[in-house]
């Protein structure tokens, strides 16, 4: 009775600590963040933006939400270069396109 007991605490203990380990691992969520910037490129899969020195690629995916500055949702072809825009994004191996919001318009002489 009693190594039944034992065999049944280092069994116990023995799956806990290996839940312990395999749960974060393969559960581990990528946090969304966010970037304020200028529109320098924009393709049918991706916009790159830029603020002082720093530019980042931000893939689109068909769940992407694209909102004016009247907060009025609008659709990818109203991006435009130098506009200033406000992108949240899911960062992991490739960044990828939340929610974009328009902030002020392009400004760059045509």
């Amino acid at each position: 009775m009693k190594k039944n007991s034992i065999a049944a605490v280092i069994f116990l203990l023995t799956a806990v600590a290996f839940l312990s380990y395999a749960v974060p691992a393969t559960a581990k969520k990528s946090s969304e963040k966010i970037f304020s910037g200028r529109i320098i490129y924009i393709t049918d899969n991706y916009v790159e933006l830029k603020k002082g020195k720093t530019e980042v690629i931000v893939h689109f995916t068909d769940n992407t939400k694209y909102i004016s500055m009247g907060r009025k949702h609008v659709t990818k072809n109203f991006l435009n270069v130098c506009q200033y825009v406000e992108a949240y994004y899911t960062d992991g191996i490739k960044k990828f396109l939340n929610k974009i919001i328009v902030k002020k318009e392009s400004d760059c002489i045509k």
